[in-house]
């Protein structure tokens, strides 16, 4: 784990999430783009009931975030996604991706019956089958974990 490391919610899009658009854009991740553009529009701002976007701070820099929202592809009301995580590539391999998706599912886990998110990134899913998500057929979804 990293000395210096804060998670706390992102409340507004600052020059500093630009800095991880662009890191992650260069990386051919584009989701990182979207959140911005629909957070900017007012399509998501993750603030519904259960919903939130964290951001990882390395010594007071923000390095990675990660967010929740009702799943905008279930007809369930009960089902989570985890959406957006990211985390700049000179922060990576400290454990901040692993303390963001276990803070977001700690907290999924007050509303929420399932958490699902999908990836197309071979080592993405690799991640999150380590820490604990099944791979799934369901639509939308590459992984899911079951709270209950």
């Amino acid at each position: 784990m990293t000395q210096g490391l804060e998670i706390r919610p992102v409340l507004t899009m600052s020059d500093e999430l630009n800095s991880l658009m662009v890191e992650a854009d260069l990386e051919g991740h584009h989701f990182m783009r979207r959140l911005r553009k629909e957070w900017e529009a007012g399509l998501n701002r993750f603030d519904g009931d259960g919903e939130f976007l964290l951001g990882a701070y390395c010594d007071q820099r923000l390095c990675g975030v990660g967010g929740l929202n009702a799943d905008p592809y279930s007809s369930l009301p009960a089902i989570g996604r985890l959406r957006h995580l990211y985390v700049a590539p000179p922060a990576r391999r400290l454990g901040i991706g692993t303390m963001l998706v276990n803070e977001i599912r700690v907290r999924a886990m007050q509303r929420f019956l399932a958490l699902r998110l999908r990836t197309s990134s071979v080592a993405a899913a690799a991640f999150y089958d380590r820490l604990g998500f099944e791979k799934t057929d369901e639509e939308a979804a590459s992984h899911v974990i079951r709270f209950h």
